[in-house]
């Protein structure tokens, strides 16, 4: 079914929002003022989620995108607003999440440094010998011939990967914005393996030393705002701290947070993050860390410390990773998150089941044209 839409107000995650009759109507990629032509892609009874088909009138602040394939791929959503507008957009979302939850906040805002050829980490689609991402709404892959915020270097990889003959696989590529290697792993049999001819990872250095990172393992997409979530957190810890860090991953955080802190324990679920932990901080050094592989999500007593740092998975912390943080002695918890609904509700959680109070948020653009952000929440009590 298509029908008109009048664009009124944006919703998060930052989607356009109209009423078609009594129902409310969710468009992504549109902005108040907007008349807009629209297709129902899901319809409930009281909502429907629809796909933009045409811009009949545009808004007043609506910029053409700069990208070639804004209209087809399905990477980027909010390349129609300039930055300035972007960024006052994720912060009012934000605090539109927080706000529902109790907390009056407003938080503040950081631009990414570099807005285009912002992404050094990615995942490339492969499906009949056509490289690229998935298009809007759909399983098909759109060929990408001219990213806009993939960085050079990836760019330049993509025509080779595709002459790989490969098909139906997924690529992930990892460049290093330090000294431009570039590593690269395919999934096989549900599997990341390292992709014959590329190397299996590369060394990054976020003003704290060298660390290496795997492209089949996690790592943050823009170096540019990682480095400072980096500073961020460093300035938040004492050195006579005893620091615990969650879903440390391969050490991008714990490094330079060990560094500052008397002594540093970092706990994930990946035997293989772990190991690579560890080699980073032999690497830089460090022999005042400790990691160890747990599953933080079922029966694990943490160790104790003053502080916490945790950078959990979009469905944050579970109930009894909460549960032990609470009953912890720590005073202190700093939050990073790519998923500010799940942030707000294990706020109010540790808010008002165990007097953590809520004493700063920073939301970071490190998804730069799309509606996610990353936050830094901090907890005193």
């Amino acid at each position: 079914m298509r029908f008109e839409l009048e664009i009124i107000k944006y919703v998060p995650p930052g989607d356009g929002f109209g009423y078609h009759g009594e129902k409310a109507v969710f468009v992504p990629e549109t902005s108040p003022g907007d008349l807009v032509e629209v297709t129902v892609v899901r319809e409930k009874k009281k909502f429907i989620i629809a796909a933009l088909d045409k811009i009949i009138t545009p808004a007043t602040n609506r910029i053409d995108p700069s990208c070639p394939h804004y209209e087809d791929c399905g990477g980027c959503s909010l390349m129609h607003l300039s930055i300035e507008d972007q960024v006052e957009l994720k912060q009012q979302m934000l605090k539109e999440v927080f706000n529902r939850y109790g907390f009056q906040i407003t938080p503040e805002f950081v631009t990414s440094p570099a807005t285009y050829q912002s992404r050094y980490r990615t995942k490339i689609k492969c499906q009949d010998g056509v490289v690229g991402f998935s298009a809007k709404n759909s399983h098909r892959v759109t060929p990408i011939t001219g990213c806009r915020i993939l960085s050079a270097g990836i760019m330049k990889e993509l025509d080779r990967l595709s002459a790989l003959g490969r098909s139906n696989c997924e690529f992930s590529l990892l460049q290093s914005r330090q000294n431009g290697e570039l590593a690269v792993s395919v999934s096989e049999n549900r599997r990341q393996v390292p992709l014959p001819g590329f190397p299996s990872s590369i060394t990054e250095d976020y003003g704290f030393g060298p660390l290496k990172l795997k492209s089949s393992g996690f790592a943050q997409s823009n170096p540019f705002i990682t480095k400072l979530i980096i500073n961020a957190l460093v300035e938040e810890v004492d050195q006579e701290q005893a620091l615990c860090e969650l879903y440390c991953g391969g050490g991008t955080f714990s490094l330079p947070l060990a560094g500052k802190v008397r002594k540093l324990t970092g706990i994930d679920i990946s035997e293989a993050s772990i190991r690579l932990a560890k080699e980073n901080a032999d690497l830089n050094q460090l022999d005042n860390t400790f990691f160890i592989a747990a599953n933080l999500e079922k029966e694990m007593k943490l160790p104790k410390c003053d502080c916490f740092v945790a950078d959990p998975p979009r469905k944050g912390l579970g109930q009894f990773l909460i549960l032990q943080i609470g009953k912890s002695e720590a005073d202190r918890f700093l939050y990073v998150s790519c998923n500010p609904a799940t942030l707000a509700r294990d706020a109010e959680i540790l808010s008002q089941n165990f007097g953590f109070k809520l004493s700063g948020l920073t939301g970071y653009d490190m998804y730069c044209h799309s509606t996610h952000c990353e936050a830094l929440a901090v907890f005193e009590r």
